[in-house]
């Protein structure tokens, strides 16, 4: 008998129609339901200890957006709104300075609430 894992998982569901062939064959998972998606932690927690509280605290937040660094270039038009999280360091001050990958040829950093301060 197999011990239950659980993992923590970002859904994309965008990207199913681009990528639905390649995970029926490839992704052992695609036929159970567990839709496209990013893996964030594997394995998570102990599937008996996931109850309300934990989702709650876990909820997927976006803690800053493109409009949060100053404009600038990218080479393809496409990912001049895509940032690329780095780092996160966590002030002592209820904020954070998030460092990324802005566009697809430049990095900048922008400082924001503390996303993990409900974590304490």
């Amino acid at each position: 008998m197999s011990e239950l894992q659980s993992g923590l998982i970002i859904e994309v569901p965008e990207a199913e129609p681009a990528v639905v062939e390649l995970r029926l064959r490839l992704d052992r998972v695609a036929a159970l339901g567990i839709p496209a998606r990013v893996t964030a932690l594997f394995p998570f927690v102990v599937p008996a200890l996931i109850d309300a509280d934990l989702l709650e605290r876990i909820a997927v937040a976006i803690v800053a957006g493109r409009t949060e660094f100053p404009p600038g270039p990218s080479k393809r038009p496409d990912l001049n709104d895509v940032l690329f999280t780095a780092r996160i360091i966590r002030n002592q001050d209820g904020t954070a300075t998030l460092y990324t990958g802005m566009s697809d040829c430049e990095a900048g950093c922008a400082n924001i609430t503390d996303p993990f301060i409900n974590f304490n």
